[in-house]
């Protein structure tokens, strides 16, 4: 059977993962090196910290309790090396690593690593700025390191004109696939982003969440690209921070003047009226009723006007015109 790893972190064969967790966090306290200093503390440490590692892990777990020391150490496990559900070689990891990397965390931060020497040679790991709260993924995993790098995943996600004079909320499905440092093993997991899309964004404006796309081993931390793309709207045309709408006006309009009605995208009613003579891409300037830009203002609202000619016209209508004009 070799070791007991029940045995050495003091719990039953049924026990939890939180009181996996607990017992050795209790022993690697009691046992660790910068605090032990008896001449059996270092390999007590050790064989705490193996014992973790195993039971802590599913796979290895089952593979232990069914195999014991000789199947976890025996290339895929059992008797022959044929453990059906794995095939992994096992390598304990460094017990100082796994201590520092499984308790730094922010809970733990404060008063939990004083007096502990570190692999990253300071006495408390986060006065190195690798476990910064709210740093990327590649800085909490230290294994993840790597100059290799991969294109991100890209996503393109469609906001109609309504949505981007406003501002609104996105939700994006993402799946990555992750891979476990020790075990090798890739497992797939799905998380949802929120896209913020603020008042005004332009169409091919990018956003990099770092770190959200796979997980792999020797490679950096695949980033997602979302671009915004701007639906087509029926009734306007976008113009930097302007919206254009074209007027269509038949001749009579056009001469003695016409009164426009329209509701605008942000559920508002817009009205214009005008006498003048309107030419063809003629253009009548609404102000402030635009687009918002990052400076809180708005562009303008700009009627273009296309003019309809008759293919033809009446003798009646044709002596009309001469006698008015």
């Amino acid at each position: 059977m070799g070791k007991d790893y029940y045995q050495t972190l003091e719990i039953s064969k049924d026990a939890s993962i939180s009181d996996i967790k607990k017992a050795y966090k209790k022993n690697a306290l009691k046992y660790h090196p910068d605090k032990n200093k008896s001449p059996d503390a270092e390999n007590k440490f050790k064989e705490v910290s193996e014992a973790y590692e195993v039971l802590s892990d599913d796979e290895k777990r089952k593979i232990y309790d069914q195999y014991g020391e000789d199947g976890l150490k025996n290339n895929s496990g059992g008797p022959n090396g044929m453990y059906q559900g794995a095939t992994f070689t096992f390598h304990p990891s460094d017990p100082r690593d796994l201590f520092t990397n499984l308790f730094a965390n922010a809970n733990e931060k404060k008063g939990f690593f004083d007096g502990f020497a570190s692999p990253f040679g300071s006495s408390n790991p986060f006065d190195t700025g690798i476990f910064t709260q709210g740093g990327n993924y590649q800085q909490h995993h230290p294994s993840f390191n790597s100059n290799k790098k991969r294109k991100p995943v890209k996503f393109e996600l469609v906001i109609s004109l309504n949505e981007l004079i406003t501002g609104t909320t996105k939700k994006i499905k993402i799946s990555r696939k992750v891979q476990n440092p020790t075990t090798k093993i890739i497992t797939e997991e799905s998380e949802i982003l929120e896209i913020c899309i603020k008042p005004g964004w332009k169409s091919g404006t990018k956003l990099t969440y770092e770190g959200k796309g796979d997980r792999l081993i020797n490679c950096q931390p695949q980033n997602i690209e979302v671009t915004i793309k701007e639906k087509k709207d029926p009734y306007f045309i976008r113009e930097g921070d302007n919206l254009v709408h074209y007027l269509v006006l038949s001749i009579k309009e056009a001469l003695i003047g016409f009164k426009f009605r329209i509701k605008h995208i942000d559920g508002e009613q817009v009205e214009f009226y005008t006498r003048e003579v309107s030419f063809p891409n003629k253009r009548y300037f609404i102000k402030e009723r635009g687009m918002p830009n990052k400076h809180g203002e708005r562009g303008n609202l700009i009627l273009e006007c296309k003019v309809n000619f008759p293919e033809k016209i009446s003798e009646n209508q044709r002596q009309a015109l001469k006698n008015i004009l």
